[in-house]
């Protein structure tokens, strides 16, 4: 399901503002710039995304039934469970939903805002002739074989249950 967002922007003094009004709002997403001034735009400017905590893509009978909703699982470097192949056959990514939920796409608007304000006209011109698409990060030759991989498990954890 696709949904449509109202593109306007509300402006706030720090992040705790940003996120009292995502937590209550009907918003894509809060963006922070920590350390911007009116002034000029630094040749580096920081920013944090601030989604809402739980995703708004992904919901399938079981999240529905039982009110659990996706988090994004952002203090997880690496699934709970390592499977052999990629984390998720879905072209796009997957899990946790970069892609469905929409943060890939404001990253780079955002950072096309940035460096389109900071090139001179020349460099403009070229700018805009780059095309910048998705693609999954390759990964190498495995065997899609659950069986080979359910008893290396078992037998990683019953490594005594062999012939002496």
């Amino acid at each position: 399901m696709v949904r449509a967002y109202e593109q306007s922007m509300t402006g706030f003094a720090g992040t705790a503002g940003t996120t009292a009004f995502n937590a209550t709002s009907n918003v894509l997403a809060g963006v922070v710039f920590p350390k911007l001034s009116k002034e000029k735009l630094p040749a580096s400017i920081e920013y944090s995304l601030r989604f809402p905590a739980y995703q708004r893509t992904e919901f399938d009978l079981f999240s529905e039934r039982f009110t659990f909703k996706p988090a994004w699982f952002t203090e997880s470097i690496y699934p709970l469970f390592r499977l052999p192949g990629p984390r998720s056959r879905n072209p796009t990514g997957g899990f946790p939903g970069y892609f469905a939920e929409g943060f890939l796409y404001l990253q780079n608007a955002i950072e096309s805002s940035i460096t389109k304000s900071l090139l001179n006209p020349s460099q403009l011109k070229e700018y805009n002739e780059y095309n910048i698409k998705l693609q999954r990060f390759p990964y190498p030759t495995y065997t899609n074989d659950n069986f080979i991989f359910a008893r290396v498990q078992a037998k990683g954890v019953h490594e005594n249950d062999g012939p002496p």
